[in-house]
């Protein structure tokens, strides 16, 4: 069973206006490709960024708490909330923030344990875009061509249809007065 169509083999540049649509329809397929590989990898980014932000804040709080049991509040503030508790309270605070924090964490690791599959490098090594880039190109130049022209043979084919059809009612015409001697 044959899927695809076949191509035109009537007119030249029918198939060159066809063929100019699909690397069209390719150029597109491939960019969205890219775009999808690209978003990817920024969310996969954002993740480990998440991470790497959740470390710092576990590593910030454990001094802060270390320096506040250590009965030297003055040491490693943090302003954001040294500000607005007392250091009983900020104590507690720290204490419930960094289980949450790690609890957190483990969860970030679990997303970033597996990165998204990679074809970008690949793609970059056969340098892609110079291709993807001529075959735009390519296909831009078929398209219009192919569609100038067969647009041509088009008006043409109609003005040769239109001709054919106007001597054929003049040949039945004559016929006809011929057959009935008018």
């Amino acid at each position: 069973m044959n899927w695809l169509p076949s191509p035109p083999t009537d007119n030249l540049y029918k198939f060159l206006a066809l063929l100019g649509a699909w690397g069209l329809l390719f150029f597109l397929g491939s960019l969205l490709v890219l775009e999808y590989q690209n978003y990817e990898h920024a969310e996969f980014n954002k993740k480990v960024l998440s991470v790497s932000a959740e470390e710092s804040w576990i590593r910030k709080a454990e001094l802060r708490l270390n320096s506040l049991k250590d009965q030297h509040p003055e040491e490693n503030a943090i302003p954001e909330i040294s500000d607005h508790f007392t250091p009983k309270e900020e104590l507690l605070f720290l204490t419930n923030s960094i289980a949450l924090s790690e609890e957190h964490l483990v969860q970030l690791k679990e997303l970033t344990a597996q990165p998204p599959q990679n074809v970008v490098p690949f793609l970059a090594s056969i340098h892609f875009d110079r291709w993807l880039l001529g075959i735009l190109i390519l296909s831009m130049g078929c398209f219009y061509l192919g569609f100038r022209q067969w647009l041509v043979l088009q008006h043409m084919s109609d003005e040769l249809l239109r001709l054919d059809l106007t001597l054929k009612k003049a040949q039945v015409k004559e016929a006809s007065r011929h057959r009935f001697g008018r």
